[in-house]
């Protein structure tokens, strides 16, 4: 049947021939005629052709733009990843202060807001400046720029007269810095191996970007170290404890490091101090060595703690806390001593990262979002650089590893002729200001004073943002790394308090806090459910709840509405494994709860979207606390044992029915007669449990467990994972193919201009921009046809997937 009436049909007037320009760019001469086979791949027709060549008119603009319009259909897809810094540069017009901001919406989950990353993103706001300008004179005295007005809390009288906690390396350590301190150097080698890998993988599915920055052998390096010289340190168990100090959190752009250690026996590592290169040391000097790139490196000894760092100034804070007796640190500071009340450190603690009250303030101050942003835009003036060079030499440009011809050529604006840039022939661009991008200066090496207009008001704007989240106090975060009794790793983030954001209130309105003085009992299934979720409702939110259920209950389910008044306010969701036709979320392992909950609102009520919707694709459990349970079970009997037969209301057919004589009761509805849903009801050890698969035995309750955090808890269980691996499997895999054609698009213009060979081009691109992409596992990229495909997920114009392979369950 034709979609087009007969009057409405178009006429056919396509021509007899159609035209096309070629255009072509060599690096050689071209013969004057070149024979061309065309191939229709709709028609599989196939024709030659023969093109008589002429060279272009030396500087011809249109035809330039014409060839990189054509070209853009090719890199269009590349671009979309937002994964190069190249293909950006390609595509857009000339920029003097290719700054940028990189900044993207907000986004945060369910498992961010309960696991405390909501409330660190917010407290740190590592964010770029909204403005992304660097321009204009600098005649501002950075002094005269006011900081973010926020208290602090008063630790003194928190503490109540009490010397609260103590940890002595926290002595050593300037109370504005980042503190990492290792209770169990030793125990943190798998980091080092397999540990250091599966965190990178993690980050690979988490982004989408399967990027290396190589930071824990760049660090060393930076400390003229390396990671078998490390081992060797830790195997000997001559430390006993140690500590990571840094200025700021800057560490994939370079930030200055300093490690303290307290040593059992200074003299079992005395040979592998010779080694490195380190002799000499007592307590009255510090030594001086050169990293690999000729970067100074100071070594220095009090006493049985040795101090490795890569800043003089930062090594000379540390010698001076230590020798006043850790007067002005961060563990003599009552927030620091108040903070180890409530994460105190035990026999079982591997680890504690603390970000103090005023490192917070230092990290958000006037002079480091600055600096921040003047780094950024220099290294995105080296990127812009070296993106624009690879651009000239893709055009045949023969002089393209020069600033010069590039301006000349208009690649590059001339402004970039008088300022301190300069191009290697192997296309890496270098700062005078802040040296490569694979070794970019400190924000400590390079400290702000003066500023300019633009960059006083972007640090106002971004002030302004900042106080909409604090309205009293700034908030140091605790986070403890722990072993547990079977054999696993716990962490603890402590936040005090929460931040002043509409999610925390509105979470806090909510449920119960530790104020309240109750646990949480949280029951035990026969086989454990994929994820539990836990909450303890505060009694005016349960009332509110009851009140919305009351007319239900009693006209849709002839139960009375008394019922209610003993349930609550403790309510649990189990989520048993199955192999849902509609993936929540993302479809991963945490499904919605893993989805992006800010674009409902943001709101506290968001945690009800990703129950109801497991409850109607997932075979579920609820469980709802019940003040009498006999009362409870006595209000069902009446329910089943009233003889009322089924009833429509409102295209609502309702049933109550018991389970042979069992104190066990199926309540069905069938909505419009093509939805059916059977809840399975039952009372057992003070809860009521709702099923919305009741003729299943796996989910019965076996016994409860009793937790201190008693608000909100959010469990997931890997291990019982075994209907959805193939669901599961799937979901990696699109997280994975994301991965690969992301890395694929920072290959593409290294590969297409010519520049290196695809064996080479991960280690190029290193080289170039300081990181490389990796191809997720079990997979390579191939380049063929001036287009790269991965063998395990194909290319932009055909993707694939691999098949899921029975008793697989190492992915992801």
């Amino acid at each position: 049947r034709p979609v087009l009436s007969k009057e409405d049909e178009i006429p056919d007037e396509r021509p007899d021939q159609l035209r096309y320009k070629l255009m072509a760019v060599s690096s050689g001469s071209l013969k004057a005629k070149l024979d061309i086979k065309l191939h229709n791949p709709i028609t599989s027709k196939e024709l030659t052709v023969t093109w008589s060549t002429s060279p272009a008119v030396d500087g011809d603009k249109e035809m330039l733009q014409a060839l990189t319009a054509s070209r853009h259909r090719e890199w269009l897809p590349y671009l979309q990843t937002m994964a190069s810094p190249v293909l950006p540069a390609w595509a857009r017009n000339h920029s003097a202060n290719p700054a940028g901001n990189n900044r993207r919406g907000r986004t945060t989950s369910s498992l961010n807001v309960l696991g405390g990353r909501a409330a660190i993103q917010e407290t740190l706001q590592m964010q770029l400046l909204t403005s992304g300008t660097t321009e204009g004179e600098k005649t501002i005295s950075i002094d005269t720029i006011e900081g973010v007005q926020v208290k602090s809390h008063p630790y003194v009288e928190m503490l109540k007269g009490k010397p609260g906690g103590k940890l002595a390396l926290a002595e050593v350590a300037p109370a504005d810095h980042f503190f990492l301190y290792l209770a169990k150097p030793k125990s943190m080698l798998p980091l080092l191996e397999d540990g250091a890998d599966f965190m990178s993988n993690l980050g690979g599915s988490l982004t989408g970007s399967n990027v290396k920055y190589y930071l824990k052998s760049r660090y060393l390096a930076r400390l003229g170290l390396d990671e078998n010289w490390l081992r060797m340190l830790l195997k000997t168990g001559a430390v006993k404890e140690c500590c990571l100090i840094a200025p700021d959190l800057f560490f994939i752009d370079g930030t200055e490091i300093t490690v303290v250690s307290r040593l059992s026996n200074a003299g079992l590592i005395a040979p592998l101090l010779k080694l490195a290169g380190i002799s000499g040391l007592s307590d009255g000097n510090v030594i001086e060595t050169k990293d690999k790139n000729n970067k100074a490196v100071f070594w220095a000894m009090r006493g049985d703690l040795l101090t490795v760092s890569s800043s003089l100034d930062e090594t000379k804070a540390v010698l001076a806390l230590i020798d006043n007796g850790g007067k002005g640190s961060l563990g003599a500071a009552a927030e620091f001593r108040y903070m180890l009340t409530k994460v105190p450190l035990n026999d079982s603690s591997r680890a504690l990262a603390y970000f103090s009250d005023p490192f917070i303030r230092k990290l958000v101050s006037p002079a480091t979002k600055i600096a921040q942003l003047r780094r950024v835009a220099g290294k995105n003036r080296l990127q812009f650089i070296t993106s624009k060079s690879l651009f000239a030499k893709l055009n045949g440009i023969k002089d393209y590893a020069s600033i010069n011809t590039l301006t000349q050529q208009e690649y590059l604006p001339k402004a970039y002729l008088s300022e301190a840039y300069t191009l290697n022939s192997d296309l890496t661009a270098t700062s005078s200001e802040y040296g490569t991008l694979s070794n970019l200066a400190t924000l400590s090496e390079k400290p702000v004073s003066m500023v300019s207009k633009s960059e006083a008001d972007a640090y106002k704007q971004y002030m302004r943002d900042y106080t909409r989240f604090w309205r009293q106090f700034f908030d140091p975060i605790a986070i403890r790394l722990d072993d547990t009794a079977d054999d696993s790793l716990e962490v603890t983030t402590y936040i005090l308090p929460l931040i002043d954001s509409s999610i925390y209130n509105g979470l806090k309105d909510i449920v119960m806090s530790h104020k309240d003085g109750k646990t949480m009992k949280v029951p035990r299934f026969a086989h454990e459910p994929v994820l539990k979720l836990s909450l303890n409702l505060k009694d005016r939110v349960w009332e509110e709840i009851t009140k919305n259920l009351g007319e239900f209950t009693t006209k849709y389910a002839s139960i009375n509405s008394a019922i209610l008044d003993d349930l609550g306010p403790a309510v649990h969701l189990a989520i048993h494994d199955a192999d849902p036709v509609i993936a929540l979320g993302s479809g991963d392992l945490m499904g919605a709860f893993g989805g992006d909950v800010s674009r409902l609102g943001g709101n506290s009520q968001m945690m009800a979207i990703p129950v109801l919707l497991s409850m109607l694709t997932r075979p579920c459990s609820l469980a709802i606390a019940t003040k009498n349970p006999e009362r409870t079970l006595r209000h069902l009997r009446m329910a089943a044992t009233m003889r009322r037969p089924s009833r429509r209301r409102n295209e609502l057919e309702v049933q109550f029915y018991q389970i042979e004589d069992k104190d066990s009761w199926v309540y069905s509805m069938d909505i419009f007669g093509m939805i059916k849903l059977r809840l399975g009801i039952e009372v057992k050890d003070g809860f009521l449990f709702l099923k919305n698969i009741p003729w299943s035995t796996q989910n019965s309750v076996t016994g409860f467990e009793e937790t201190a955090l008693n608000g909100v808890r959010l469990a997931a269980y890997p291990a019982a994972c075994k209907m959805q691996l193939p669901g599961l499997h799937a979901a990696a895999s699109e997280y994975q193919a994301a991965s690969a054609y992301a890395g694929s698009s920072m290959l593409y213009p290294l590969l297409v201009s010519g520049y290196t060979e695809l064996k080479d081009a991960p280690a190029a691109h290193m080289k170039l921009f300081g990181y490389k992409p990796e191809h997720p596992a079990g997979g390579s990229w191939s380049w063929e046809n001036k287009n790269i495909t991965s063998s395990a997920y194909g290319s932009f114009g055909s993707m694939k997937q691999p098949v899921y392979q029975e008793g697989d369950d190492d992915f992801g």
